[in-house]
Formats: structure tokens, sequence, C-alpha cells
């Protein structure tokens, strides 16, 4: 066996514990750079989800807990886009978000089909076992929208907050 001791050293080293994701910021309004230059929005953690969801979706939230109770700063916000927005309606998923903090936000897309090609477009996957039941199978990763549309993807639930945080500063300084 070829023994490549580089090898592991070049796989591991990068400049951030997020991965770096390849083409644009997807188009939101929430993440459009002149509306978080006018709201002084610095970056934007971004989550999809869905209400009823009992897998990754609530170990997520409670990263961006954490996270937003961690966070000395004002400039960041957190946005979560539901996966089902025929199970929930926008005013809902407002008064939900508004009950985990002010930084919350949310995302309603128009219909599933919305949802699922918003989720692609940050290079996750969402679709439900099947058209009878309301459970979905979707990526349970966290992305960092960085105002100067810097974009770093964070994949699971086992998630090194501190080294997130780390990631934050580099991203927005």
């Amino acid at each position: 066996m070829l023994a490549l001791p580089w090898l592991a050293g070049a796989l591991t080293q990068r400049d951030h514990y997020g991965v770096g994701t390849a083409g644009p910021v997807p188009d939101l309004p929430q993440l459009s750079r002149d509306r978080m230059e006018q709201q002084s929005i610095a970056a934007t953690f971004v989550f999809f989800g869905y209400q009823g969801c009992t897998a990754s979706c609530p170990a997520q939230l409670v990263n961006m807990r954490k996270l937003a109770n961690q966070l000395d700063r004002d400039d960041v916000r957190f946005l979560y886009i539901t996966l089902a927005p025929a199970d929930v309606t926008a005013s809902d998923l407002r008064q939900w978000l508004h009950t985990l903090g002010p930084a919350f936000v949310g995302h309603h897309p128009e219909d599933a089909d919305h949802a699922r090609r918003l989720i692609q477009s940050f290079g996750g996957f969402s679709d439900r076992y099947n058209e009878s039941m309301a459970r979905f199978s979707h990526s349970a990763d966290l992305y960092l929208v960085a105002r100067n549309r810097q974009m770093l993807r964070y994949s699971g639930v086992a998630l090194d907050l501190a080294r997130v945080q780390q990631d934050l500063v580099a991203v927005t300084d």
C-alpha cells in the first residue's frame, strides 16, 4: 500500500471549521447584502426544518439557541426555513420563532416544491418519506452566511460551537 504522509494534513487543513460552499449565496430577502447592511447584520445562521421533526431539527435548534445565548453580538441573525409550509402559517412560524429570541427570524416558502428547491440551492436535500406521511428526510446542516457573501456549511448536529463562533469572527472581521 502506498503511503502519502501529506494526505492527512492536506485533507484536514482548512481555514475554517465549517466547509466553504461553492456557488453564490441563495437568493433570499433575509440574505441580501443590501438588507443585511441596512439592518446592520454581519451574518446569518440558516437552518431548514419542520415543526413535526423529532430527529435532527430539535438538536439543531438547541445548537442555534446555544449560539444565540453565547454570542455577545446584536449583528447576528438565525434564519429558520420551514420545509413544510403547508403545515404552518407564516404568522404561526413568526410567533413560534419569537419565543426563541429576538435574533430568530423565519422564511415561509410558498409551497413544498419551493422549499425543496431552496434547500437544494444551499447544497442540502429534502423529500417526504412518501406523500401520505408528514415526515421528511432532509439534511440537518447549519449554514453561516456572512454579509461579505462568504458561506460555510456545518454538517450534522454534533457541532463544536466554540469553533463555529471562531468561524463567525473570522468571516465577519
